[in-house]
Protein backbone atom coordinates (compact mmCIF):
# COMPACT_ATOMS: atom_id res chain seq x y z
CA UNK A 1 0.00 0.00 0.00
CA UNK A 2 0.93 3.56 -0.99
CA UNK A 3 1.58 6.23 2.28
CA UNK A 4 -1.39 7.79 0.50
CA UNK A 5 -3.60 4.80 0.55
CA UNK A 6 -2.75 4.02 4.11
CA UNK A 7 -3.65 7.21 5.25
CA UNK A 8 -7.39 6.92 2.94
CA UNK A 9 -8.17 3.58 4.58
CA UNK A 10 -6.76 4.11 8.62
CA UNK A 11 -9.09 7.86 8.14
CA UNK A 12 -12.02 6.40 6.46
CA UNK A 13 -11.99 3.35 9.33
CA UNK A 14 -11.95 5.66 12.28
CA UNK A 15 -14.49 7.81 10.46
CA UNK A 16 -17.04 5.07 10.06
CA UNK A 17 -16.41 3.25 13.62
CA UNK A 18 -15.21 5.49 16.00
CA UNK A 19 -18.25 4.71 18.04
CA UNK A 20 -16.18 1.16 18.52
CA UNK A 21 -12.55 2.43 17.79
CA UNK A 22 -12.05 5.18 19.96
CA UNK A 23 -14.09 3.56 22.96
CA UNK A 24 -11.36 0.66 22.86
CA UNK A 25 -8.39 3.16 22.96
CA UNK A 26 -9.81 5.09 25.34
CA UNK A 27 -10.81 2.56 27.92
CA UNK A 28 -7.27 1.83 28.66
CA UNK A 29 -5.68 5.28 27.94
CA UNK A 30 -7.92 7.27 29.56
CA UNK A 31 -7.63 6.37 33.21
CA UNK A 32 -3.51 6.18 32.92
CA UNK A 33 -3.37 9.45 30.88
CA UNK A 34 -5.55 11.62 34.17
CA UNK A 35 -3.46 9.15 36.55
CA UNK A 36 0.07 9.92 34.89
CA UNK A 37 -1.10 13.90 34.31
CA UNK A 38 -2.20 13.83 38.00
CA UNK A 39 1.10 12.52 39.44
CA UNK A 40 3.09 14.63 37.07
CA UNK A 41 1.37 17.86 38.25
CA UNK A 42 1.60 17.27 41.82
CA UNK A 43 5.39 16.28 41.15
CA UNK A 44 5.86 19.75 38.94
CA UNK A 45 3.98 21.60 42.05
CA UNK A 46 6.12 20.49 44.64
CA UNK A 47 9.72 20.71 42.88
CA UNK A 48 8.30 24.01 42.18
CA UNK A 49 8.56 24.73 46.04
CA UNK A 50 11.34 23.40 46.30
CA UNK A 51 13.39 25.17 44.13
CA UNK A 52 12.16 28.65 45.05
CA UNK A 53 11.86 31.48 42.92
CA UNK A 54 15.62 31.23 42.31
CA UNK A 55 15.09 27.85 39.77
CA UNK A 56 17.44 25.30 39.09
CA UNK A 57 20.44 27.60 38.34
CA UNK A 58 21.02 28.23 41.96
CA UNK A 59 23.70 26.11 43.44
CA UNK A 60 22.26 23.74 46.41
CA UNK A 61 18.80 25.05 44.92
CA UNK A 62 17.43 21.55 46.27
CA UNK A 63 18.65 20.36 49.51
CA UNK A 64 19.11 16.62 50.79
CA UNK A 65 15.69 16.90 52.34
CA UNK A 66 14.16 18.28 50.06
CA UNK A 67 15.36 15.80 47.57
CA UNK A 68 13.96 12.97 49.65
CA UNK A 69 10.80 14.86 49.97
CA UNK A 70 10.66 14.90 46.13
CA UNK A 71 11.97 11.52 45.73
CA UNK A 72 8.46 9.62 45.83
CA UNK A 73 7.05 11.79 43.74
CA UNK A 74 9.13 11.19 41.38
CA UNK A 75 9.04 7.39 41.41
CA UNK A 76 5.37 7.82 41.25
CA UNK A 77 5.70 9.75 38.04
CA UNK A 78 8.21 6.92 36.49
CA UNK A 79 6.28 4.79 37.78
CA UNK A 80 2.92 5.40 36.42
CA UNK A 81 4.75 6.38 32.95
CA UNK A 82 5.77 3.20 32.70
CA UNK A 83 2.35 1.23 33.48
CA UNK A 84 0.97 3.72 31.09
CA UNK A 85 3.63 2.56 28.10
CA UNK A 86 3.33 -1.18 29.12
CA UNK A 87 -0.53 -1.61 29.41
CA UNK A 88 -1.74 0.71 26.15
CA UNK A 89 -1.10 -2.12 24.45
CA UNK A 90 -3.97 -3.75 25.19
CA UNK A 91 -6.05 -0.79 23.57
CA UNK A 92 -3.87 -1.33 20.81
CA UNK A 93 -4.42 -5.02 20.71
CA UNK A 94 -8.25 -4.48 21.18
CA UNK A 95 -7.67 -1.80 17.75
CA UNK A 96 -6.24 -4.12 15.77
CA UNK A 97 -8.86 -6.80 16.52
CA UNK A 98 -11.18 -4.39 15.34
CA UNK A 99 -9.64 -3.20 12.66
CA UNK A 100 -9.05 -6.23 10.88
CA UNK A 101 -13.07 -6.96 11.49
CA UNK A 102 -13.49 -3.86 9.38
CA UNK A 103 -11.57 -4.42 6.78
CA UNK A 104 -13.20 -7.86 6.68
CA UNK A 105 -16.21 -6.57 6.13
CA UNK A 106 -17.61 -7.76 9.32
CA UNK A 107 -19.16 -5.02 11.85
CA UNK A 108 -16.52 -4.50 14.83
CA UNK A 109 -18.12 -5.01 18.31
CA UNK A 110 -16.22 -3.42 21.16
CA UNK A 111 -16.77 -6.30 23.79
CA UNK A 112 -15.27 -8.28 21.25
CA UNK A 113 -12.29 -6.71 20.76
CA UNK A 114 -11.68 -5.82 24.07
CA UNK A 115 -12.29 -9.73 25.28
CA UNK A 116 -10.24 -10.24 22.74
CA UNK A 117 -7.21 -8.38 23.58
CA UNK A 118 -7.72 -9.01 27.23
CA UNK A 119 -7.19 -12.91 26.58
CA UNK A 120 -3.71 -11.92 24.74
CA UNK A 121 -2.89 -9.38 27.75
CA UNK A 122 -0.31 -12.03 29.04
CA UNK A 123 1.76 -11.79 25.68
CA UNK A 124 1.00 -7.99 24.84
CA UNK A 125 2.51 -7.18 28.16
CA UNK A 126 5.27 -9.62 28.10
CA UNK A 127 6.25 -8.58 24.68
CA UNK A 128 5.73 -4.84 26.16
CA UNK A 129 8.18 -5.68 28.96
CA UNK A 130 11.01 -7.19 26.98
CA UNK A 131 11.15 -4.40 24.66
CA UNK A 132 11.43 -2.37 27.92
CA UNK A 133 13.72 -4.55 29.19
CA UNK A 134 16.31 -4.56 25.70
CA UNK A 135 15.85 -0.59 26.08
CA UNK A 136 17.22 -0.45 29.22
CA UNK A 137 20.06 -2.76 28.93
CA UNK A 138 21.25 -0.50 26.16
CA UNK A 139 21.22 1.81 27.99
CA UNK A 140 23.38 0.26 30.52
CA UNK A 141 25.79 -1.16 28.33
CA UNK A 142 25.82 2.91 27.18
CA UNK A 143 26.52 4.06 30.41
CA UNK A 144 28.74 1.58 31.33
CA UNK A 145 30.99 1.98 28.10
CA UNK A 146 30.97 6.53 28.59
CA UNK A 147 32.22 5.32 32.64
CA UNK A 148 35.00 3.05 31.08
CA UNK A 149 36.43 5.81 28.83
CA UNK A 150 35.96 8.36 31.74
CA UNK A 151 38.21 6.00 33.67
CA UNK A 152 40.76 5.28 30.61
CA UNK A 153 40.73 9.31 30.54
CA UNK A 154 41.18 10.18 33.86
CA UNK A 155 37.90 12.12 33.78
CA UNK A 156 34.46 12.74 32.65
CA UNK A 157 34.09 11.09 29.52
CA UNK A 158 32.37 13.94 27.99
CA UNK A 159 34.35 17.67 28.16
CA UNK A 160 33.63 20.81 26.78
CA UNK A 161 37.41 21.13 25.22
CA UNK A 162 36.36 18.06 23.03
CA UNK A 163 39.19 15.83 22.61
CA UNK A 164 39.52 11.77 21.20
CA UNK A 165 37.46 10.78 24.53
CA UNK A 166 34.65 12.79 23.98
CA UNK A 167 34.73 11.89 20.32
CA UNK A 168 34.67 8.05 21.49
CA UNK A 169 31.93 9.28 23.94
CA UNK A 170 29.35 10.88 21.42
CA UNK A 171 30.25 7.88 19.13
CA UNK A 172 28.95 5.31 22.00
CA UNK A 173 25.84 7.77 22.82
CA UNK A 174 24.75 7.83 19.01
CA UNK A 175 25.69 4.27 18.51
CA UNK A 176 23.15 3.65 21.41
CA UNK A 177 20.07 5.67 20.48
CA UNK A 178 20.74 4.43 16.99
CA UNK A 179 19.79 0.57 18.33
CA UNK A 180 17.00 1.39 20.29
CA UNK A 181 15.29 3.36 17.62
CA UNK A 182 16.45 0.18 15.25
CA UNK A 183 14.54 -2.11 18.05
CA UNK A 184 11.20 -0.07 18.45
CA UNK A 185 10.79 0.13 14.64
CA UNK A 186 11.22 -3.59 14.41
CA UNK A 187 9.24 -4.26 17.02
CA UNK A 188 6.57 -1.75 15.77
CA UNK A 189 4.00 -4.32 15.18
CA UNK A 190 4.32 -6.32 18.67
CA UNK A 191 0.31 -5.46 19.55
CA UNK A 192 -1.02 -6.87 16.56
CA UNK A 193 1.39 -10.36 16.40
CA UNK A 194 0.04 -10.77 19.30
CA UNK A 195 -3.81 -10.54 18.92
CA UNK A 196 -3.92 -11.32 14.86
CA UNK A 197 -1.82 -13.79 15.07
CA UNK A 198 -2.09 -15.29 18.51
CA UNK A 199 1.68 -15.09 19.16
CA UNK A 200 3.59 -15.30 22.86
CA UNK A 201 5.24 -12.54 24.24
CA UNK A 202 8.94 -13.84 22.50
CA UNK A 203 7.42 -15.15 19.20
CA UNK A 204 5.35 -11.67 19.13
CA UNK A 205 8.42 -9.79 18.57
CA UNK A 206 10.53 -12.31 16.09
CA UNK A 207 6.69 -12.10 14.13
CA UNK A 208 7.33 -8.24 14.13
CA UNK A 209 10.63 -8.62 13.87
CA UNK A 210 10.16 -10.59 10.37
CA UNK A 211 7.56 -8.39 9.10
CA UNK A 212 9.40 -5.45 8.95
CA UNK A 213 12.62 -7.01 7.24
CA UNK A 214 13.08 -4.86 4.38
CA UNK A 215 10.99 -2.20 5.25
CA UNK A 216 12.34 -0.98 8.47
CA UNK A 217 13.13 2.63 6.88
CA UNK A 218 9.28 2.69 5.34
CA UNK A 219 7.54 1.69 8.71
CA UNK A 220 9.90 4.18 10.65
CA UNK A 221 8.81 6.86 8.42
CA UNK A 222 5.22 6.03 8.24
CA UNK A 223 5.19 5.38 11.93
CA UNK A 224 7.18 8.67 12.33
CA UNK A 225 4.48 10.52 10.26
CA UNK A 226 1.77 9.63 12.06
CA UNK A 227 2.66 10.45 15.60
CA UNK A 228 3.64 13.88 14.22
CA UNK A 229 0.49 14.50 12.42
CA UNK A 230 -0.88 13.05 16.01
CA UNK A 231 1.22 15.74 17.71
CA UNK A 232 -0.10 18.18 15.86
CA UNK A 233 -3.43 17.41 16.12
CA UNK A 234 -3.22 16.81 20.09
CA UNK A 235 -1.36 20.07 20.39
CA UNK A 236 -4.37 22.30 19.28
CA UNK A 237 -6.50 20.92 21.32
CA UNK A 238 -4.90 21.22 24.30
CA UNK A 239 -4.12 24.82 23.33
CA UNK A 240 -7.96 25.40 22.85
CA UNK A 241 -8.20 24.11 26.02
CA UNK A 242 -5.41 26.43 27.63
CA UNK A 243 -6.60 29.00 26.27
CA UNK A 244 -10.49 28.34 27.43
CA UNK A 245 -9.03 27.54 30.92
CA UNK A 246 -7.00 30.88 30.58
CA UNK A 247 -10.13 33.26 29.86
CA UNK A 248 -13.65 33.78 31.81
CA UNK A 249 -12.65 30.55 34.07
CA UNK A 250 -9.47 31.54 34.84
CA UNK A 251 -10.61 32.81 38.55
CA UNK A 252 -11.67 29.43 39.01
CA UNK A 253 -8.09 27.16 39.82
CA UNK A 254 -10.61 23.54 39.94
CA UNK A 255 -12.48 24.34 36.59
CA UNK A 256 -9.59 25.58 34.60
CA UNK A 257 -7.37 22.50 35.97
CA UNK A 258 -10.67 20.83 35.00
CA UNK A 259 -10.25 21.84 31.00
CA UNK A 260 -7.11 21.58 30.79
CA UNK A 261 -7.51 17.79 31.89
CA UNK A 262 -9.89 17.39 29.68
CA UNK A 263 -8.74 18.97 26.66
CA UNK A 264 -5.67 16.82 27.11
CA UNK A 265 -7.83 13.80 27.38
CA UNK A 266 -9.47 14.17 24.37
CA UNK A 267 -6.15 14.83 22.69
CA UNK A 268 -4.32 11.36 24.21
CA UNK A 269 -7.59 9.26 23.87
CA UNK A 270 -9.71 10.31 20.81
CA UNK A 271 -6.76 11.54 18.20
CA UNK A 272 -4.52 9.05 19.98
CA UNK A 273 -6.55 6.22 18.62
CA UNK A 274 -4.84 7.00 14.83
CA UNK A 275 -1.38 5.62 15.30
CA UNK A 276 -2.39 2.37 16.28
CA UNK A 277 -5.38 2.48 13.60
CA UNK A 278 -2.37 2.98 10.83
CA UNK A 279 0.07 0.88 11.95
CA UNK A 280 -2.61 -1.99 12.03
CA UNK A 281 -3.46 -1.18 8.45
CA UNK A 282 0.24 -0.85 7.81
CA UNK A 283 0.67 -4.19 10.08
CA UNK A 284 -1.71 -6.17 7.51
CA UNK A 285 -0.64 -5.25 4.57
CA UNK A 286 3.08 -6.17 5.04
CA UNK A 287 2.30 -9.65 6.62
CA UNK A 288 0.38 -10.13 3.16
CA UNK A 289 3.52 -10.42 1.49
CA UNK A 290 4.31 -14.10 3.51
CA UNK A 291 2.93 -17.24 2.29
CA UNK A 292 1.95 -18.15 5.97
CA UNK A 293 0.22 -15.01 7.06
CA UNK A 294 -1.05 -16.60 10.40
Amino acid sequence: MTLGRIVEVTFTLIRRHARVLIPLYAVVDLPLYVLTTIASDAFVADLTRAVGPGGLAEPAAISAEEAAILLPGFLQVMATTLLLGVVSAIGAGAIAIAVREALEDRPPRFLAALGGAVRRSVALIGSSLIALAATVALLAVGFGMLVLLGIASGGPALTPGGGVTTFLALIVAIAIAVGIVALQVRWTFQFAAATLDGQGAVSTLRRSWRVTRGSAWRVFGVTLLFVFMTFVLGSLVVELGTAIAAGPVSGDAAVAGGISLVAGAIASSVIGVVVPVALTVMYLDLRSRFADPA
